[in-house]
């Protein structure tokens, strides 16, 4: 039973959701790789070098730990 509050780690298109900053990084750093969006707060992503092609939404870690499932490793 799903907690409430809970949300899938999958969104509804079932395209795979990436958290945390290493496996984000993987999936930055891998050409076979499609990335849609970049969620993360503004100090997360000031460093790292994100295509201008990728939309980007900032949010503070409140609301980026809702995205992910709640037993999810934290990184």
């Amino acid at each position: 039973m799903a907690k409430r509050g809970h949300r899938p780690s999958q969104a509804s298109s079932n395209r795979p959701r990436f958290y945390g900053r290493h496996a984000v990084l993987a999936a930055l750093d891998n050409p076979e790789r499609v990335v849609r969006k970049i969620w993360g707060t503004h100090e997360a992503l000031a460093g790292l070098d994100i295509p201008s092609t990728i939309p980007i939404t900032f949010a503070n870690a409140a609301d980026l730990g809702r995205l992910v499932p709640n037993d999810a490793p934290h990184q």
